[in-house]
């Protein structure tokens, strides 16, 4: 009995051979599905860098902003503008309806970051306007 039948060695070969198998399936399977992260993040990554592109471009939102302020609605609109590092202000004590209505659609369909934006009424025909839009 001392010594160790063939038929052992075997069969303990083919089951390492059965387990091993196993383990590599699993982790084929794990690389797949990281593989799919990846390139679901790569993809993620890239539409963050086109939108913060978009948003954060301070020399492209001050262009538009001027664009759009040199419309013909706005020209008897006194609309004063303040410049900062990470901002612009724009400020109006009075706006009729028609203008109002212009550059806030303006502003809506463009890609601006809007932080705040204040309109009150003074009477049926005119408002004030606040509008901060950072970079």
């Amino acid at each position: 009995m001392n010594r160790i039948n063939p038929l052992y060695i075997l069969l303990l070969i083919f089951v390492l051979f059965i387990f091993f198998t196993f383990k590599l399936n699993y982790a084929n399977d794990e690389l797949s599905e990281i593989q799919q992260n990846y390139k679901e993040s790569s993809k993620l990554a890239i539409k963050i860098d086109n939108i913060k592109k978009a948003y954060k471009d301070k020399n492209r939102v001050i262009k538009k902003i001027n664009n759009i302020l040199k419309n013909s609605v706005l020209q008897n609109i006194d609309i004063k503008r303040k410049i900062t590092n990470s901002k612009i202000i724009l400020l109006s004590n009075s706006i009729n309806k028609s203008a109002l209505n212009y550059l806030i659609g303006k502003f809506l369909n463009n890609s601006f970051d809007i932080t705040k934006l204040n309109i009150k009424k003074i009477d049926n025909k005119k408002a004030t306007l606040e509008v901060e839009i950072r970079w």
